[in-house]
């Protein structure tokens, strides 16, 4: 499950009115529709058309190349866009009783106590696919979409350190992941966040933060791709809140987000994606490792990143065109092979430039290296860091340790398990606490405590875990029936935000007392949901640290209790607090860096880690040695670092 570390660099823009949504069809041409009472506008090419909807609508579905209208009196209609003519509204089909409708524009049936999915734009006949898993098996994930002949279900599993593809049966696709997935803005509309063409193995998925993953469903393998920051950024010209995926054609990807400029309105964006992630064969971009240097070498000296192409041009290729494609491989040999060749290719094409060039080279490669071991304005230079294995893991589980150096092993999915390891004996909790909750998730430690939250109908509960006398103490602290607060997502707090300060409780304290500790938060700027909040938040010794990516980097103390920290790396990064430490730590699995940020002296120091991982977590710090958990195509395993003197 290799992870491609891509950028995009979205461009183009066009301004959509607050009602206006936008589609495209299999050329790449968009069309623009909008729901005006019973009418619906759409725009096309030079067609602009006012047509009255044939019935009381019920919902809108875009579908490929078409708008589906799905009227109260169960009729489908279709809007057909074709070049060069404008669109038309025709009737489709009556929808059955045993039909219903499902999200993201599919429908769904129930036939002989058999269920089956299909898309909204395709008869039960012809499309149906039956759901081949129990309700057991697809407990918290949801149908997403029609993909190849099987029904692609999405799954949100809290703390999951990397987003996994799962083939689990024969018409069952299952995305995994940890993200909180964009939705349309538009009611009754579900052109939003997953977009598949069979044609394509891939499948894009784009979350409220825009970020994208890609799924291809030959290799199971999962990329991330996401906005490059650029400089200037700040939360009032970007994105705070992407909505859905337009379409993609010819290499490029069109979104739709919403900005605070001209009155929070909302654009459409286009970026072009990374080659390797088009997907003819593979969506991982990983170069081979006696290639990489060669592709820095040519990123230093150009100043960008540069595909293979332009790589093979500047090292003296007969022509500056993009090597013609090979024909489609299937096996995992043929593509080393044909990559093989590419650095053979190179290799030869090196031996050929003169001495002078080659002593040039070194010269680069030597700068390049002491640029990647160099820091940001407000870090400091250290060495790397050398992890060795502690022990591999046989399950996808998150791991932490608390204070007194006990490591706990947690299965965040039904059925929940939650152990430590004594000598050789297995301690496993009671977690009857858990009857009837539909989540439960692990959120922090303090001291020698781990706390949990879990979700029963509209109640939140919190709990602890402690080990004590041979045993697992995992028990209920509390519950909250109110919508009002927000959790912080590392630490085991929770928040009532108000305009100009925010209240901070930990899991035992009831917001209804005087409890809590309060922040003053009034000279934040963007601070609140949606409106671009940072990213992560940190309660140490009763100073609220909020941290954002930007491109440029700052620590500002904004009074007495604030802190703010801006940086390029601080983006979906894990956090990690102990409350009797000086230190914070961030680490950045993508951009393979540990941050650690001197809360004393305010300043972030930067170690490079392990890149032969594609995403890992911290589970502990203790007398100075760091344990992470490490998770790849390789596997998954625990190591353990001593962070050098700071």
């Amino acid at each position: 499950m290799a992870a491609v570390r891509e950028i995009l660099e979205f461009k183009e823009k066009v301004w959509l009115g607050d009602t206006i949504l936008c589609g495209q069809i299999a050329d790449g041409t968009r069309f623009y529709y909008q729901l005006i009472d019973d009418v619906l506008y759409l725009r096309f090419q030079q067609f602009e058309t006012f047509t009255k909807i044939p019935g009381n609508l019920f919902r809108i579905a875009r579908v490929g190349d078409s708008i589906i209208l799905h009227t109260k009196e169960k009729k489908l209609h279709r809007v057909k866009f074709i070049k060069d003519s404008p669109p038309q509204i025709v009737f489709f089909r009556d929808i059955a009783e045993n039909e219903h409708y499902g999200l993201e524009s599919i429908m769904g049936r129930e036939v002989g106590g058999d269920h089956f999915y299909y898309r909204i734009s395709e008869t039960p006949e012809k499309g149906s696919i039956r759901i081949d898993l129990s309700d057991e098996e697809l407990e918290d994930a949801y149908p997403t979409g029609i993909h190849r002949g099987k029904i692609v279900y999405n799954k949100r599993v809290y703390g999951l350190a990397a987003p996994r593809i799962i083939n689990a049966s024969q018409n069952i696709i299952i995305i995994e992941h940890d993200e909180i997935l964009a939705n349309s803005r538009s009611e009754g509309s579900h052109a939003t966040a997953f977009l598949a063409d069979d044609s394509s193995p891939l499948i894009y998925l784009i979350n409220i933060d825009g970020k994208i993953l890609v799924a291809n469903t030959e290799n199971l393998q999962i990329a991330a791709l996401k906005r490059k920051p650029q400089p200037g950024d700040n939360m009032k010209n970007t994105v705070f809140r992407w909505t859905n995926i337009v379409g993609i054609h010819d290499g490029i990807i069109t979104c739709e987000g919403r900005t605070l400029q001209k009155g929070c309105a909302y654009c459409v964006y286009s970026a072009p994606l990374p080659t390797d992630s088009m997907g003819k064969e593979s969506v991982s971009t990983e170069p081979k490792a006696d290639l990489e240097p060669l592709l820095k070498l040519v990123t230093l000296l150009t100043g960008k990143e540069v595909d293979m192409a332009k790589l093979t041009q500047l090292l003296g290729a007969a022509t500056a065109s993009t090597p013609p494609a090979a024909p489609p491989v299937d096996t995992n040999d043929a593509k080393m092979a044909e990559m093989q060749a590419m650095i053979d290719k190179l290799s030869n094409k090196l031996t050929d430039l003169d001495r002078s060039s080659q002593q040039k080279i070194q010269e680069l490669e030597s700068k390049l290296a002491q640029k990647e071991d160099s820091v940001t304005s407000t870090s400091q230079s250290v060495d790397k860091l050398s992890f060795t294995k502690v022990e591999d893991l046989a399950d996808h589980l998150v791991c932490f340790q608390v204070e007194n150096g006990t490591l706990f092993y947690f299965k965040n999915y039904k059925p929940h398990q939650l152990f430590t390891v004594v000598g050789e004996k297995r301690v496993e909790a009671d977690l009857s606490a858990l009857n009837g909750a539909t989540d439960c998730s692990f959120k922090g430690t303090i001291g020698n405590r781990a706390y949990f939250t879990s979700v029963v109908g509209k109640k939140l509960k919190f709990h602890s875990a402690t080990f004590t006398d041979g045993q697992i103490d995992f028990h209920e602290l509390s519950e909250v029936k109110t919508t009002d607060i927000s959790l912080l997502p590392s630490q085991p707090y929770y928040c009532l935000e108000k305009a100009k300060e925010w209240n901070i409780f930990r899991y035992d304290e009831s917001f209804s007392s005087s409890e809590g500790e309060t922040f003053d938060i009034s000279e934040v700027d963007y601070l609140r949901k949606y409106e671009g909040r940072y990213h992560r938040t940190a309660l140490l010794r009763g100073h609220l640290y909020l941290f954002r990516e930007s491109a440029e980097e700052s620590i500002k103390k904004v009074n007495d209790k604030v802190i703010t920290i801006e940086h390029p790396l601080l983006e979906d990064a894990f956090y990690h607090v102990l409350q009797h430490s000086d230190f914070i730590y961030i680490l950045n699995g993508e951009e393979h860096v540990l941050l650690i940020l001197d809360t004393e002296s305010l300043q972030l120091i930067k170690f490079p880690s392990p890149k032969d991982c594609d995403a890992h977590s911290i589970v502990g710090v203790r007398d100075g040695i760091i344990t992470v958990k490490f998770e790849g195509s390789f596997g998954r395993h625990l190591a353990s670092s001593r962070i050098p003197d700071i």
